[in-house]
């Protein structure tokens, strides 16, 4: 069985903008991945938030590539149901201390719950607060 790794904006951002702090960290993480059991996943959330910073920050075109990709396989694309939706509140809620989490930033954890992902491909370190296990690290 793959050990899944849900992967956030941040990464997806990374891999896909020239410019960003983290490309070759992410590049570098993604590389190394490919020799071990791992399978990747995101959801149409991480989806929607992606495509529409690539287009605003990057380009269009590389939005439209970056969805283009997701049309192929290799990423499971999650669906976040009302079951999901409850935790995130319970979450949000629990967050009260941590100002840079946001109810997305719940719903992306609650997902993870939900299908049994403990690793998260994010450059977002207040992860480390949600009880989650960042990658890659640093």
């Amino acid at each position: 069985m793959k050990d899944l790794v849900f992967i956030d904006s941040s990464a997806f951002i990374a891999l896909n903008d020239s410019s960003s702090p983290w490309r070759e960290k992410s590049l570098s993480w993604v590389r190394s991945i490919f020799s071990e059991t791992v399978g990747l996943c995101t959801s149409m959330g991480v989806i929607v938030d992606t495509a529409s910073k690539l287009k605003k920050n990057v380009s269009f075109d590389r939005a439209e590539r970056f969805l283009k990709l997701l049309k192929k396989p290799g990423i499971q694309i999650l669906e976040e149901n009302e079951e999901i939706q409850e935790e995130a509140w319970e979450l949000f809620l629990q967050s009260k201390g941590i100002s840079e989490v946001s109810f997305y930033d719940c719903m992306k954890v609650a997902t993870m719950h939900y299908f049994g992902i403990t690793k998260i491909f994010t450059f977002e370190k207040y992860f480390d607060k949600l009880q989650v296990v960042r990658v890659p690290k640093g």
